[in-house]
């Protein structure tokens, strides 16, 4: 998923910021924090949603876009960090 840029920090150093939270936060829930990966729902949920909304009925982007966030927790001892979230 890419970077999540707030209003108002649309430059890189706002991106760089915002992966490294990323991967601070992927960090902590591999060890054993499973409740802070809401923050990366919340983060990236409209993303997700908006991506999803182009390639599904509308009555299935909701269950589409959990299937997602699913398949993402059950894949973050994988993730390298070489990537954007």
């Amino acid at each position: 998923m890419s970077g999540h840029v707030a209003a108002g920090c649309l430059g890189l150093i706002g991106v760089q910021t915002l992966v490294s939270d990323d991967l601070e936060i992927i960090r902590r829930v591999l060890h054993g924090e499973v409740d802070r990966f809401a923050e990366l729902i919340a983060r990236y949920q409209q993303h997700v949603a908006k991506i999803t909304n182009g390639h599904v009925p509308p009555d299935r982007v909701a269950e589409v876009a959990h299937d997602v966030f699913v398949r993402a927790y059950t894949s973050l001892s994988s993730f390298s960090g070489q990537s954007r979230f």
